[in-house]
């Protein structure tokens, strides 16, 4: 068989977070110190936090955080998951530039589906930053899962009229980096398979790539990928990849 020059482009897709009637409670009275230290708070102009996504409920060291989904649909949960369950997020520090706490992470297996599944906690920290017009901006969180620490990174970005959301942002892959395992010559299962495979590296990031092949002899014909690898972008972003085929 001659031999062909080619090159391809995936597709990704898609972070789904759902779950249901999440009963968050925000913080109590408490104590004099905790009295005392929201006082001193409000007077020094301290950010606030978006507490619930989809929302313009923006509140100093809020007891639950919902950063994904919307008031309908919640499968994500930072702190307290019910009145009865779960702490409060442990806020160690609050000041003008950033916040940080502590906190349980409670996601629900979706298993047999959303109303029936099973929320499971874990420990997690969170990391509230960039302050604009008294408002956290950017939101990471961390936890532990299947012995991977994993990240989660999120901007503030408006929702609608008067209401604004967490949106996570992730770092897009380059399709190069992404080789299909087959080692036979057939030309067809070549292509397949290495789109299969840029595909799912696409997927693995919650992107979603829209693949254009075109004859790469044809004049002025180049391999691109928008947004470009490295770039910071919301889940759920589609990556154009224009495909050159040499054969």
């Amino acid at each position: 068989m001659r031999a062909r020059r080619w090159i391809v482009a995936g597709l990704g897709i898609v972070l789904l977070l759902v779950v249901p009637g999440v009963a968050a409670a925000s913080p109590g009275a408490g104590s004099e110190t905790a009295a005392a230290r929201a006082t001193a708070e409000r007077a020094s102009g301290s950010p606030r936090m978006l507490a619930y996504n989809a929302s313009a409920r923006f509140v100093r060291r809020p007891a639950t955080v919902i950063p994904y989904g919307n008031s309908a649909a919640v499968s994500t949960v930072l702190g307290r998951l019910t009145a009865t369950r779960g702490k409060p997020i442990h806020w160690v520090r609050w000041n003008r530039t950033e916040a940080y706490g502590r906190g349980t992470l409670w996601q629900n297996d979706m298993t047999p589906n959303i109303a029936q599944g099973t929320w499971r906690g874990r420990p997690a920290t969170l990391r509230a930053y960039r302050v604009v017009n008294g408002r956290y901006t950017r939101l990471t969180v961390r936890y532990r899962q299947n012995g991977t620490v994993r990240t989660s990174r999120m901007r503030l970005v408006k929702h609608g009229p008067g209401f604004y959301a967490w949106r996570v942002f992730v770092r897009v892959p380059s399709w190069r980096d992404f080789r299909s395992s087959y080692t036979g010559d057939d030309w067809t299962t070549i292509i397949e398979s290495t789109i299969a495979a840029i595909e799912d590296g696409f997927a693995k990031a919650h992107l979603i790539a829209d693949v254009q092949l075109v004859n790469g002899w044809d004049e002025g014909s180049t391999a691109y990928q928008r947004p470009k690898a490295g770039t910071m972008v919301q889940t759920g972003t589609i990556v154009h990849i224009r495909i050159p085929v040499y054969d």
